[in-house]
């Protein structure tokens, strides 16, 4: 799970702000 850590929180700082509510759902998901 780490990697899959990793990845979800490169994508929230690399996302644009208006994305990153969505990807914050999906990090709590996972």
């Amino acid at each position: 799970m780490p990697a899959a850590s990793l990845t979800a929180v490169r994508s929230f700082v690399t996302t644009p702000a208006p994305a990153r509510p969505a990807i914050s759902v999906e990090g709590r998901r996972a």
